[in-house]
């Protein structure tokens, strides 16, 4: 994503700095509140592994991978995406819908309360990602797990 230069300053785009800060909140936890992602690991990762089990055995019957988003994962399999949620807000992790914009398009409401739940997008792809071979064991088995 492109940024504004003006002179030798570089601003980036509100929707990348928001990002960046999202991202720079998620590795301050790690830091500041390791215990957050041992819970993660030791109550939310067992869930998520349970259920991605019993979903491999009905993939053999011809059902889907585990999505990799948790939007995907709300459409698809609300009750892990239940979970997911659940565990988020007995941490606080729970964004804030925007007011409605003084311009905004037909949908607005959807992308505002998508844009809502990026904690618990970051909190499952963190689960999908342990749950890789190689560098997800790896993560998982730092402490606190990264």
């Amino acid at each position: 994503m492109p940024s504004t230069r003006v002179a030798r300053l570089v601003y980036p785009f509100a929707s990348q700095a928001r990002e960046e800060a999202r991202d720079y909140f998620f590795k301050g936890l790690r830091r500041v509140c390791p215990d957050l992602l041992r819970a993660l690991k030791l109550e939310l990762f067992p869930a998520y592994q349970e259920w991605t089990a019993q979903l491999q055995h009905a993939r053999r019957a011809g059902a889907q991978v585990p999505p990799r988003g948790f939007l995907e994962l709300e459409r698809l399999h609300p009750a892990m995406a239940e979970t997911v949620m659940t565990w988020c807000t007995r941490f606080h992790l729970v964004g804030r819908v925007e007011a409605e914009p003084e311009w905004y398009g037909f949908d607005w409401v959807a992308a505002a309360r998508a844009d809502s739940l990026w904690p618990a997008a970051r909190v499952y792809e963190t689960v999908w990602m342990w749950s890789q071979p190689n560098l997800g064991a790896r993560l998982l088995n730092m402490d606190p797990p990264g």
